[in-house]
């Protein structure tokens, strides 16, 4: 059976919505358009404290600050970041929204006309579309049902995938192995009916399914990411490519017909679909900016924008707040750390900024490698955990703004909350204890010292087969080969962290360079880095046999939560290397449940989350509640719910520039 990844990043990668949201992963927790600066009086931001905040001449646009870096790359067909996620969601549309008040799922009646489901006699489904004939791209172009095709076909394709993205759009529909494939060019399961109106049929393995109606959602992608002399067609057996008029597959021999054209669209592309467009990207100050879409016609319920320009920026975690101060941002979204949120506090006490509060629908985390030097092994895992006081951790990063986790879920989400004292009984908190974390690494042969003789003190080592070693120069560093042929690996941790970050700084002291730490016998040792190099790091999987702990976190950008592909062992998506097969089929069942059996899915998601709690994968680290912080000029800004998130701009606005 084909098994899939978070759905939260299929959201990114399939709707393209409008919801302003993205997963983020960040580090306190993971064009040729010309540039335009914001229109403040004060353009650097300020290293010192300022007594007195800057007098601002306030336009009608805001500028949001967000501690992940932004890339200047989108598009999440590729492995972008939080930030490029969020603007990703600022400029697409889909026919799936998310409602503002209960962040439920709902076909997007501004984009859809009129749709229909049909259930197949093999189980499978078919989703007709029929859309508004009066949508259009930023650039004036119509959105037709072509655009719509083109994003299940192009990113389906075996070229794509050669280009480096993620080729699998059209993963869940009818035919999808055959075409990802190169076997053929026509894609049986998505159908190009008419100018405005297309069908997809989904497998029928994938139902039933607790969030069913998520694959009914669908994005358009502008016919830019081609030369013009390709286009699509569909005889009646399915949509496929052609060139010049001819049908053709777009296999690794095609990129180079198509490459230059796709790298050139993903950096400078020029048509948008959803309520912003992006104008330019400025690589110095990592900094997008965005102004409203004329021709988008609205959300779900036709809501527009107001705010007519958004620079989206990459701050510093150490001045954010003075940039916050200052007017150098407008708004500082979702902190985490104690002492920016009280920062913050102060600042509303003071009448200078004012907030929004929700709970986090994600965590952050130590993420381990679960192939690659000491973590591979679980007892390595379980004894990190009993090493930190996570308790004394979550205390001293939110400063009471948060709560410890003990799997893959965040406070904000509804099964944590109806779930509450399973969770507490069924899962081990990983109290600190040395003594637990010793017989651990007892029980899982990490007995030897550097001679291969009985450990007594300093660093532990594990005799280990040459696979778990790792061969050449792909062997973790410090592994020892003994005169009668013995592999021994020492325990120590290569850990890669970002750089002026707050947790990584935590967990030096309370880690790392913890006195536990070493009385178990385990060294852990920092490696700093910008956090775009160690998001490279964990998710493009460079230098996998040197780095094996990454300290990121993960929001579940929609409710839909689907642990498969993170789970499934050898797919792209499971990027922590998991090898748990019990793990990846409680990861299906769960979903295996009729939409609406909220008690059913509860006690498989329990399931799912003791196990992971035991193989764990990563060691969670605190869900915190996030504060929005922002000018008062900002006006109706509330968030009902995380997975709507900065969404919720699309019904506020600048003060003096009230939609009319």
């Amino acid at each position: 059976m084909k098994m899939r990844k978070l759905w939260a990043l299929l959201l990114a990668v399939v709707m393209v919505c409008g919801l302003f949201a993205g997963c983020q992963k960040d580090g306190t927790n993971p064009s040729t358009a010309p540039s335009t600066e914001p229109n403040t009086t004060s353009t650097e931001p300020s290293t010192e404290p300022s007594e007195e905040p800057l007098e601002v001449t306030w336009n009608n646009e805001l500028i949001i600050g967000d501690t992940t870096e932004p890339s200047g790359d989108i598009k999440a067909y590729w492995s972008n970041n939080g930030a490029d996620a969020a603007v990703n969601g600022f400029t697409g549309l889909s026919t799936l929204d998310l409602t503002y008040d209960t962040a439920e799922y709902v076909i997007d009646a501004t984009v859809v006309k009129d749709w229909d489901v049909v259930t197949n006699d093999d189980g499978s489904k078919t989703v007709t579309f029929e859309l508004n004939p009066e949508l259009k791209w930023s650039n004036g172009d119509p959105i037709t049902a072509k655009d719509f095709v083109r994003a299940q076909l192009l990113f389906s394709t075996p070229a794509i995938a050669e280009n480096g993205a993620y080729g699998d759009a059209g993963y869940y529909n009818v035919g999808y192995e055959e075409f990802a494939g190169g076997e053929t060019a026509v894609f049986s399961g998505v159908r190009l009916l008419s100018d405005t109106s297309f069908a997809v049929t989904i497998d029928g393995q994938w139902f039933p399914d607790f969030f069913e109606i998520r694959y009914y959602s669908f994005g358009p992608e502008h016919s830019g990411w081609l030369p013009s002399n390709y286009d699509i067609a569909d005889d009646g057996e399915g949509a496929y490519f052609t060139k010049d008029g001819e049908q053709v597959i777009l296999n690794a021999d095609e990129l180079a017909n198509i490459g230059s054209t796709i790298e050139n669209w993903r950096y400078n592309m020029d048509a948008f679909s959803g309520p912003y467009m992006r104008t330019a990207y400025d690589t110095s100050s990592m900094a997008y900016t965005l102004e409203i879409n004329p021709y988008y016609l609205g959300n779900y319920e036709g809501q527009k924008p107001s705010i007519a320009k958004i620079i989206y920026k990459g701050v510093k975690q150490e001045t954010m707040m003075d940039e916050l101060r200052t007017g150098s941002v407008t708004f500082i979204k979702q902190t985490a750390d104690a002492s920016e949120t009280n920062s913050g506090l102060s600042m509303y006490d003071e009448g200078i900024v004012n907030y929004t509060t929700y709970d986090r629908n994600g965590y952050g985390a130590l993420y381990f490698k679960c192939s690659v030097g000491p973590t591979q092994f679980k007892e390595v895992r379980h004894a990190v955990a009993y090493l930190l006081d996570r308790n004394d951790f979550c205390r001293a990063f939110t400063g009471g703004f948060g709560m410890v986790v003990n799997g893959p879920y965040g406070s904000g989400m509804w099964m944590t909350k109806q779930g509450a004292e399973e969770l507490d009984s069924r899962l081990n908190g990983y109290n600190y204890s040395v003594e637990s974390a010793i017989a651990e690494l007892e029980a899982g042969g990490w007995t030897l010292n550097a001679e291969g003789g009985a450990y007594e003190s300093g660093l532990r080592y594990k005799e280990v087969t040459a696979e778990q070693a790792g061969t050449g120069d792909k062997q973790y560093p410090g592994c020892v080969t003994l005169s009668d042929g013995r592999i021994l690996m020492p325990l120590h941790i290569n850990w890669a962290s970002s750089e002026n970050n707050s947790v990584s700084d935590l967990l030096v002291t309370k880690l790392a360079n913890g006195a536990g730490t070493a009385e178990a016998g385990m060294e852990i040792e920092q490696a700093v880095m910008t956090f775009n190099e160690m998001y490279q790091q964990h998710y493009n999987n460079q230098d996998e046999s040197y780095y094996c702990a990454f300290n990121l976190a993960t929001n579940f950008s929609s409710p839909a939560y689907d642990q498969r592909t993170s789970t499934e062992k050898g797919h792209p998506y499971n990027v922590l290397n998991i090898d748990n097969d019990k793990l990846h089929q409680l990861a299906v069942d769960m979903l295996l449940v009729e939409a609406g059996d909220n008690d059913t899915f509860l006690e498989l998601w329990l399931d799912f989350e003791e196990e992971w709690n035991d193989y764990l994968p990563a060691l969670p680290l605190y869900s915190n509640t996030y504060y929005d912080f922002f000018t008062p000029h900002l006006k109706n800004y509330t968030v009902n719910s995380a997975y709507i998130g900065t969404g919720a701009l699309l019904y506020a606005y600048i003060e003096g520039y009230e939609a009319e």
